[in-house]
């Protein structure tokens, strides 16, 4: 961690204290004495926090898992006092976690690591490399687990409650049912926060990643023995988390999860606008059947459920027994969506689940992806789409030490880690459908990476992390920046759309993105992050920088994709496309009126494609921009007719409310 990292996460926090004080703001000092003492002691414990990261870089440095813990309880102090009712419960739990912060403090201080406990319920935190920001995840560990043996892990995802925070998360969706389940599975929990409401897609997904890694570290845990394991909102993240991710999971079990998102909202295949539904098959499990081929299966879902459709789970399953994998389905009879939580304490769990190894090397793999981000399970890997905006597949089935039979379809080249099988890597070839043996075009440390089509050498071309759509870029380290360029108005406008895009990364990711002035950019930071532009070529001069090189014309009020331009003050746009001056990271691009103003917090950017010029109305699905012009680039970033789609969007049936995740009672005032 770079001296300017620490600094930065000093100025990210001091910021996300701000954002998170509107009580505090309310009140004049001197009207309660027991807040007034209580912001006194939150300054004073800032203070020390600014003491340590400028006195103590190299602690901070060196336990950095310390000083993302450290971070983490400052600011839920500040949340504590700035964004919950005043009352004995918020007090008590301001003390408690001001007591903890000062000690983690102290331990950095003193240059020493921070010791937690080894067992029960412990608060854990990372810095994400994505924005900075301390991030919280949960572990729970029995006192009494096998000796010598490395335990298997719960990984419980949790569920939807629009007023989640990094001080009431734990408590409000978890139910205590499930340490139970840990001490009878002798198993460590692992609970990951996965940045709050975000269905465990995208940004979320990773910090699930992410978690694993970090618990089995710290734990010294069984990786073959990952139980993927969620309730409501987050079993729909136990359903997409292991459909991309399947050989890191011993087995899967949602609970009352969605997998279609069409039979969630109500709106039949064929309705969403074609750039949405691509979006939405990437990241639904009932598209993504064939990965689930080496992941077993137990589903339970309420019969009575009204907030989660029991189709979801039964279509589901349906669809996995029909490819003859194994998958079990239990539905409790006359339950409604709470009985979720009963699934972790049925005999029926305990009865299936310890049996479930991770096998890494199964003798056969099949994988299909809409994205190339995701692109490996086990020991075959996509490396290279024949097209984009449609589906990848590969099936690869062992038939001797020295042939596989495989059949791909949209797959230009794949690579199999011989390393991970059992084959003989000097002599292994590939036997396609016509029967012909192909050989492999590169060996490397016995990975074998064949060629099915032509991949251009050189150019720009669509890869795991240099993808669009826009809501990739914020998925790696990035950088908000924001125009000075024009007249007072326009440097005003420009200030208020930074502003604007800052608050809602916080209340949707719960972190303080990097902000910069256009002119402030440097080359470090163009090597360094993906770039989020807002503004014109007349506004901001690194658009202006960049403009000749995107292949779209940004105006004021005026937008050219291809042949066709769109005019209007009431028009804007987002494009996301490589950056020009650094063509390994991307850039995105804010022009004109601001997207999303219809969409709740947790859902602004996850339905954008790789470029969109929008109005002010909204559509009827999702509420969404209505779009003039929306698309994708090719595989090669190329402007492609058979990606652009033209508004305005259909019409479909009115959608279903988006569900909301059952709460056990917090210890603490609603915020």
């Amino acid at each position: 961690m770079r001296r300017l990292d620490l600094l930065w996460i000093t100025a990210a926090l001091a910021a996300a204290l701000a954002l998170s004080a509107p009580l505090a703001a309310q009140q004049a000092p001197g009207a309660d004495p027991i807040e007034d003492k209580l912001r006194a002691e939150m300054g004073a414990l800032a203070q020390e926090y600014q003491k340590v990261v400028k006195e103590h870089a190299s602690a901070c440095h060196d336990f950095r898992d310390d000083f993302a813990l450290a971070s983490l309880k400052v600011e839920k102090c500040a949340l504590l006092t700035g964004r919950y009712t005043p009352g004995p419960a918020r007090d008590e739990a301001f003390r408690k976690t001001l007591a903890e912060a000062r000690d983690v403090l102290a331990s950095l201080a003193a240059g020493k690591k921070y010791a937690l406990p080894a067992t029960g319920l412990v608060e854990h935190a990372y810095l994400s490399d994505v924005d900075g920001s301390a991030q919280p995840y949960y572990l729970y560990v029995p006192e009494k687990l096998p000796p010598g043996v490395p335990p298997p892990v719960l990984l419980f995802l949790h569920g939807y409650v629009g007023s989640l925070d990094k001080v009431n998360w734990l408590e409000t969706t978890m139910p205590e049912g499930c340490k139970r389940s840990a001490d009878r599975l002798g198993a460590v929990l692992v609970a990951p926060f996965a940045r709050s409401n975000t269905d465990f897609q995208g940004l979320g997904e990773r910090d699930v990643l992410k978690t694993i890694d970090l618990a089995i570290r710290e734990t010294h845990a069984d990786p073959d023995r990952v139980w993927l394991a969620g309730c409501s909102m987050g079993a729909s993240g136990v359903w997409t988390v292991g459909s991309h991710y399947p050989d890191r999971f011993a087995a899967a079990i949602p609970a009352s999860g969605r997998t279609d998102y069409n039979l969630w909202q109500n709106v039949p295949r064929g309705t969403l606008a074609e750039y949405k539904q691509l979006n939405i098959d990437r990241d639904f499990a009932i598209t993504l059947v064939p990965n689930f081929r080496n992941l077993p299966v137990f589903a339970f879902h309420g019969e009575d459920d009204w907030l989660v459709q029991p189709e979801q789970s039964k279509s589901m399953v349906k669809a996995l027994q029909a490819a003859g994998f194994e998958a079990i389905l239990h539905i409790f009879p006359k339950g409604d969506h709470w009985t979720c939580f009963d699934a972790y304490e049925s005999d029926l769990f305990y009865g299936w689940t310890p049996a479930k190894r991770l096998n890494r090397t199964p003798l056969r793999v099949t994988y299909r992806t809409y994205h190339p981000r995701f692109n490996r399970a086990y020991w075959v890997t996509i490396d290279d789409f024949t097209a984009y905006g449609k589906p990848a597949e590969i099936d690869v089935r062992y038939e001797s030490p020295v042939v596989v039979v495989v059949k791909a379809e949209n797959v230009a080249k794949f690579t199999l880690d011989c390393a991970k099988a059992i084959f003989q890597p000097t002599l292994l070839q590939a036997r396609m459908p016509d029967g012909k043996l192909i050989k492999p075009v590169a060996n490397k440390a016995g990975a074998l990476t064949f060629l099915l089509d032509t991949v251009p050498a050189e150019g720009l071309r669509k890869r795991a992390e240099l993808s669009g759509p826009a809501y990739e870029a914020y998925q790696q380290p990035f950088m908000m920046v924001y125009g000075s360029q024009g007249s007072e108005e326009t440097k005003l406008a420009s200030r208020k759309a930074i502003s604007t895009g800052v608050v809602e990364w916080y209340e949707f990711a719960a972190g303080i993105p990097r902000v910069k002035k256009d002119e402030e950019i440097t080359e470090e930071d163009i090597k360094l992050y993906n770039l989020v532009l807002y503004g014109t070529p007349a506004t901001n001069s690194v658009v202006k920088r960049i403009a000749e090189k995107l292949p779209v014309t940004i105006g004021e009020g005026k937008f050219t994709v291809g042949k066709n331009t769109f005019e209007g003050e009431n028009l804007g746009m987002v494009l996301c496309y490589p950056n020009p001056l650094n063509p390994e990271k991307l850039v995105v691009v804010h022009s004109g009126l601001a997207w999303g103003a219809g969409l709740s917090r947790n859902h602004k950017l996850d339905l954008l494609p790789d470029y969109i010029v929008y109005d002010d109305t909204f559509a009827a699905a999702g509420g969404t921009n209505n779009y003039r012009v929306a698309g994708y680039f090719d595989i090669n970033w190329k402007l492609d007719d058979k990606l652009m789609w033209f508004g305005p969007e259909k019409t479909p049936p009115k959608p279903e409310l988006e569900p909301t995740t059952p709460s056990t009672p917090a210890p603490l005032p609603k915020p």
